[in-house]
């Protein structure tokens, strides 16, 4: 919150560090798509259709600082945007989706073998030319089934 009142942005792109292929196209239609809502709050992981780990959200400053006016929980706190979206009442939202539904795709990194998942991407795809997306990977497992890894391949918490 104190960045946000420093800096005073509009809108603030949150994303993790635990979605290692982020697609700047991705970002960059999450928040065209925001803005051009007016939306508190856009994501492209309210509705899911793109992979899972290929999350980016957009809120508005002026959401973050209303949130911190709430009593927020220990979850909230650690999940900046949960104390948005989990008030509807209180906060417009705005899904972003695509056309095609890719949300049974598992591309973030929680355990080892999504780990080794990312890693084999990046081996196949990360050449001369590191700028690869949400495209390049899905042609790529289209080339070789093999790598393909979904939320139902990951270990059960």
């Amino acid at each position: 919150m104190e960045i946000a009142e420093e800096f005073r942005p509009t809108n603030v792109v949150r994303l993790t560090a635990d979605n290692p292929l982020a697609d700047p196209k991705v970002i960059d239609l999450v928040v065209r798509s925001h803005v051009a809502s007016g939306a508190d709050y856009s994501s492209n992981s309210l509705i899911r259709t793109f992979p899972y780990g290929l999350d980016v959200e957009c809120v508005r400053r002026d959401a973050l600082l209303k949130l911190a006016e709430y009593e927020l929980s220990p979850e909230e706190c650690e999940h900046v945007t949960l104390g948005i979206y989990s008030r509807p009442d209180s906060f417009s939202l705005h899904p972003v989706t695509q056309g095609v539904d890719n949300s049974e795709l598992r591309w973030t990194v929680d355990y080892p073998a999504d780990f080794e998942f990312v890693e084999a991407i990046f081996q196949e795809l990360h050449g001369d030319d590191a700028a690869f997306g949400l495209e390049d990977v899905l042609g790529l497992l289209e080339r070789r089934p093999e790598l393909r890894w979904t939320v139902m391949d990951a270990p059960d918490d």
